[in-house]
């Protein structure tokens, strides 16, 4: 059998043409398909290119170069306002839509710490500034004194230190001695009593001791029978109620307190209806008295000032008298009247009598002694010595009457000005705090009532569980004291124990101490000062030496005033006051939100009690100026060469259509905006709103456009009528049957005319396409704004 070979018996016999049969066919499909292609491009292009055409005759217009632009509106002046330091809101004191004006507080932090540290550099600011003006005073005759005072004081420590170490080198003295020798008889007496107590205390306890001990027992078993007593009454009377006594005074009490009430009611009542006649009859003829009574002290007053007038001239013409036979005296020499004591007495001397004291005038408001004739011994025939006594003593007596007359005056028109004042009070009536008194008064009675009938109502009632409590406490106490009295009563009897026999050695070693510094500062004494003694002296002298220095320095400066340099450190105290005033307010006004300008609070995102910072968003309150609406516009780079101020435009606002606005351009940024390699620019314009418009509100999208150029009476075309060539710009132009393209030049443009500045002339007729659609002419176009802006 013969090998198979499955590889030759499954091969695949291809003809020789096959292959490339297939690929003439592959390329003449793809042939076919450009060849249709391509007549549908250019064959077919230009029968849907062919439109119908009008004529239009080449005229002249006015053409306003427009810029189209969209923007947002805004506020004038717009603030997101935020706390300039952290902290929890204390108020809100706006709501959204609220007018506010520039200054007012529209939110503020709890700042209570800062209003205080206003208020405390504020008072620093004014100690400073009233230590400034001090100073530029000048010292004040206190200051002078006060400085003198400490330079004297000075110098007499100092005089003291010097006497002090004269004393310390004579040794001591009398009176240190003695001193010394009191304290050791005085500690040797204290260790004597000391001694004795012991040996009391060891003896034990005396009669009069137990006596006393005893005593106390039987005051402490009186006290327990009292409260058991108290307490055995209150049990009787809760179970037989109270007794007649407690009755009849709870009831009087009562029955006081009424009239007390009724009393109070009809003194104000009184006070109400006014004074009677009687009352001010009698309040009229009281100031009439008063009035009588000034009346007769004046008459006294003056009265008395002649009779004093009287004793003066007769005082002087026994006093001429005295000297034409004494004139080598004293009294010659000087006038003094009345004469003292001493002169008295000498005038007495000369009478050969016992000098005795003449009352001189008594003090102003004290009253004056009354006159006693003084004995004047007769011993010598001179009548002039006694009649100059008499005469000073006569003065003496009208000087007291004339002062007691003066005081009866003034107390005179005291009652009458009391008098006066008690009419008019009368006349006028009762006022406020007369009847606010007289109604406390009211309210004080009833207050009063309504106790004693309380107090009734507890003594008809009987004791309560507190006061029966209360009672067995007090019972309880008592013999808590009689225990006591009895514990002290037997360790009275039973003798001193260990630690007070301890204590009475230690009194006595105590004792003992005392005697013995008492002796060796005694022998310290006697023996003199030692070197370090010496050397103490010597420095309290040079201490005091150098206060003496300072004080005097200190005198000199307070009367050459202050220096210039403290003058302007307090200068400077007072502006380093000032500034911390400024940050103090500074502080405050940070944690307060304040209004920068007049206008409407469009958001508030705020509340009290929350915690805030600087960088808190939203911004807690944001301001704005609605009556001031600007529009904000982007313009490109190519554009911003044509844009300038004062330039007019018009936008539409999407959210208001068929409303167009006017604006204004008022600013042009410099700073430019790059933005993904697009530059632009900045542009404000200022919008208005024509009456009977809306206003549009911050943050509303418009489009519209600005007046860059305006020309005049030129030449103008349609845009559509012309048609790039290459570089050059050409229009078809009728010329009788035939068209033909012309050359022309332009200038400015708009969306409806172009501007023609070289190649056709006024009257010339351009052949121009149709655009219609099927769309267009089925829609009714929209109303737009000059240049096409919808």
């Amino acid at each position: 059998m013969s090998n198979i070979d499955l590889d030759e018996e499954l091969a695949i016999q291809e003809s020789h043409w096959q292959g490339r049969l297939i690929t003439i066919g592959v390329l003449l499909v793809i042939g076919v398909a450009i060849g249709v292609s391509a007549y549908a491009f250019f064959f077919r292009g230009s029968t849907q290119d062919a439109r119908p055409t009008e004529d239009i005759t080449v005229g002249r217009a006015t053409i306003n170069a427009n810029l189209i632009i969209s923007g947002t509106a805004g506020a004038q002046l717009i603030s997101d306002m935020t706390f300039r330091s952290a902290g929890r809101i204390g108020s809100v004191n706006v709501q959204v839509g609220d007018s506010v004006r520039r200054g007012d507080v529209l939110a503020s932090l709890e700042a209570d710490d800062l209003a205080n540290n206003v208020t405390t550099a504020e008072a620093n600011v004014a100690s400073a500034q009233l230590r400034l003006t001090l100073l530029l005073e000048g010292a004040t005759d206190a200051e002078l004194s006060a400085a003198e005072q400490s330079a004297v004081a000075a110098e007499a420590t100092l005089n003291q230190a010097i006497r002090d170490a004269e004393d310390l080198l004579d040794g001591p003295k009398d009176a240190a001695l003695a001193a010394e020798e009191q304290a050791v008889l005085s500690a040797q007496i204290g260790l004597l009593q000391a001694l004795r107590d012991r040996e009391t205390l060891m003896d034990g306890p005396t009669e009069v001791q137990v006596a006393a001990a005893e005593q106390a027992v039987v005051s402490a078993q009186v006290a327990v029978n009292r409260a058991q007593r108290g307490l055995d009454d209150l049990d009787d009377e809760l179970l037989n109620g109270p007794g007649a006594a407690e009755l009849a005074v709870a009831e009087q009490a009562v029955a006081a307190a009424e009239a007390a009430l009724a009393s109070a009611d009809a003194s104000h009542d009184r006070l109400l209806e006014g004074a009677s006649s009687a009352e001010l009859a009698a309040a009229e003829s009281a100031v009439s008295s008063a009035e009588q009574a000034v009346t007769s002290a004046e008459n006294a007053l003056s009265n008395a000032q002649s009779n004093l007038d009287a004793a003066d001239a007769a005082f002087r013409s026994a006093r001429l008298v005295f000297c034409d036979e004494f004139l080598a005296d004293p009294i010659c020499s000087s006038f003094v009247v009345p004469l003292n004591t001493t002169t008295v007495d000498g005038l007495l001397g000369l009478l050969g009598g016992t000098p005795t004291s003449t009352p001189e005038p008594t003090p102003t408001g004290t009253p004056p002694p009354a006159p006693t004739a003084t004995p004047i011994p007769v011993v010598s025939t001179s009548t002039s010595v006694t009649a100059l006594i008499s005469a000073n003593a006569a003065y003496i007596a009208a000087a007291n009457a004339l002062e007691t007359t003066d005081d009866s005056e003034e107390a005179a028109e005291a009652a009458l000005d009391a008098a006066e004042a008690a009419l008019d009070d009368l006349r006028d009536g009762a006022d406020d705090v007369d009847i606010e008194v007289s109604q406390a008064a009211v309210l004080s009675a009833e207050a009063s009532l309504q106790a004693a009938q309380l107090a009734l109502d507890d003594v008809v009632a009987g004791p309560d569980q507190d006061e029966i409590d209360e009672a067995e406490d007090d019972v309880l106490s008592a013999q808590a004291a009689l225990a006591t009295a009895l514990v002290d009563r037997e360790d009275l009897l039973a003798g001193p124990d260990t630690f007070e026999a301890a204590g009475a050695d230690d009194a006595v070693r105590s004792a003992r101490a005392t005697l013995a510094t008492a002796v060796a500062r005694q022998d310290d004494l006697m023996e003199g000062p030692t070197d370090r003694e010496f050397a103490a002296a010597e420095d309290i002298g040079r201490a005091a030496q150098a206060s003496l220095d300072a004080a005097i320095a200190r005198l000199d400066e307070t009367i050459q005033g202050p220096r210039a340099t403290a003058i302007a450190l307090e200068r400077q105290a007072v502006r380093t006051a000032q500034l911390a005033v400024s940050a103090a307010r500074i502080q405050l006004r940070n944690a307060q939100i304040i209004a920068p300008f007049d206008g409407t609070v469009a958001a508030v995102n705020a509340s009290p009690g929350e915690f805030v910072t600087s960088a808190t968003t939203p911004p807690p309150i944001v301001l704005l100026t609605p009556d001031a609406i600007i529009l904000e516009i982007n313009i490109g780079e190519t554009d911003y060469p044509s844009i300038q101020l004062d330039q007019g435009g018009v936008v539409v606002f999407d959210a208001m259509p068929g409303a167009p606005f006017p604006f204004t351009v008022t600013k042009i940024g410099l700073s430019p905006t790059v933005t993904q390699g697009v530059v632009t620019y900045a542009v404000t314009g200022a919008l208005t709103i024509l009456p009977g418009r809306p206003r549009p509100a911050p943050g509303m999208n418009a489009r519209g456009q600005i007046i860059t150029d305006a020309r005049t009476d030129i030449l103008v075309i349609p845009p559509r009528a012309i048609r790039r060539r290459g570089a050059e710009q050409v229009v078809d132009v009728r010329r009788g049957e035939a068209i033909e393209e012309q050359v022309i030049t332009t200038g400015l443009t708009d969306t409806a005319n172009v501007e023609v500045l070289t190649g056709l002339e006024e009257g010339d007729v351009i052949v121009v396409p149709i655009l219609v659609t099927g769309a267009a002419a089925g829609n009714q176009a929209a109303p737009t704004l000059p240049a096409g802006i919808r």
